[in-house]
């Protein structure tokens, strides 16, 4: 008799069309001003939205409540994107700078490089491995949200898919307001026209909200 509290995972990354870890340019900005610009881009809408709850003042009423609520759901777009992105981004800078490491101590240090692959190799176990680093982060962050590990790998695995493979679907949620919008303004454009987001729409719950 199956245990009716058990689901088979089947969300894997390796499913995903992804780049090689240090590829993924999506998570390496470019430049100073570029870093800046990604941040008022994943960070301004949610101040905005945060703003226009805290400037309204008291609820004067059941449609002023029905309005704030749909705030707190475009909120809730907003955050949603920006725990994928910061997901996304850490995990991936955490590998390059590993790697970085590890290439300066063979230069610096070539032994005690040697001594440390040697231990890896050892115990079969490899810290510089992109699933190790990414177990080891998933467990810091499920802490730091209070969730449990494997509600974090299953947000990891939205994270990069959307980061890096349904980036309209990433935008959608991040500026759901502008996005909700511009829908607006289109009228009755026929839906195929929006066939990219449409289909990236599917890969992850809230952008369905």
């Amino acid at each position: 008799m199956g245990n009716p509290e058990f689901t088979e995972e089947y969300d894997d990354e390796h499913r995903l069309p992804l780049l090689p870890p240090g590829a993924r340019k999506e998570s390496h900005a470019d430049s100073f001003f570029a870093s800046h610009i990604e941040h008022q881009l994943f960070n301004g809408p949610m101040m905005n939205t945060a703003a226009e709850l805290f400037d309204a003042g008291p609820v004067s009423g059941a449609a002023d409540a029905l309005d704030r609520l749909k705030k707190i759901q475009r909120m809730h777009s907003h955050l949603e994107g920006l725990t994928a992105t910061l997901l996304a981004d850490t995990v991936e800078q955490i590998g390059e700078g590993f790697s970085d490491t590890l290439a300066e101590l063979r230069s610096d240090s070539p032994e005690e490089a040697r001594e440390a692959e040697r231990g890896a190799g050892y115990y079969r176990v490899d810290p510089g491995d992109e699933q190790m680093i990414n177990s080891n982060f998933i467990a810091e962050a499920a802490i730091a949200l209070r969730e449990t590990p494997q509600m974090v790998s299953k947000r990891m695995f939205y994270a990069k898919g959307l980061r890096y493979v349904c980036k309209d679907t990433l935008m959608a949620l991040v500026r759901w307001g502008d996005y909700l919008e511009s829908r607006s303004l289109l009228g009755k454009k026929r839906p195929g026209s929006h066939s990219r987001t449409n289909r990236d729409h599917g890969a992850h719950p809230a952008a369905r909200r």
